[in-house]
């Protein structure tokens, strides 16, 4: 038995007769499913499978950082990670739309850019004691 044929020739025909739906949806028993016929309701996301899908959006969200934040290169571990942080939870779209936290951080001016944070939607109702902690690492720094 060749393991390696063998694995491939049952993807190729799972591609085929499952197809693959990136949304969750309900498979004909009502059972929410998503990908290539993975039911989630039987078969519920693994610990290694979060590792790598929180690797993934991780990476994606210092890409976007670095491709849209001019600044991100130079300022320091503790502020690239509370916008790795922001980036991951709303998108570069969201952050993109702290106007004048962005204009504060373009300034130079941490303490201001922490402020803006703080005096948003986000930090009063959405996450704030996450806001709260990533506030303090733009204004602690980092190497």
């Amino acid at each position: 038995m060749d393991i390696d044929e063998l694995s491939e020739r049952a993807k190729s025909r799972l591609r085929d007769e499952e197809g693959c739906k990136l949304k969750p949806y309900a498979d004909t028993k009502g059972l929410l499913t998503i990908g290539y016929g993975w039911c989630l309701d039987r078969s519920p996301m693994r610990e290694i499978e979060a590792e790598f899908r929180l690797t993934n959006d991780v990476n994606q969200a210092m890409l976007d950082c670095i491709r849209y934040i001019p600044e991100f290169a130079n300022m320091g571990l503790d502020r690239q990670s509370a916008f790795v942080d922001l980036v991951f939870q709303m998108g570069m779209h969201g952050v993109a739309g702290f106007r004048r936290m962005m204009a504060a951080v373009r300034a130079g001016d941490w303490e201001g850019a922490a402020r803006e944070l703080l005096d948003s939607k986000y930090a009063r109702e959405d996450a704030p004691a996450r806001a709260e902690r990533n506030a303090e690492l733009f204004r602690k720094g980092g190497l």
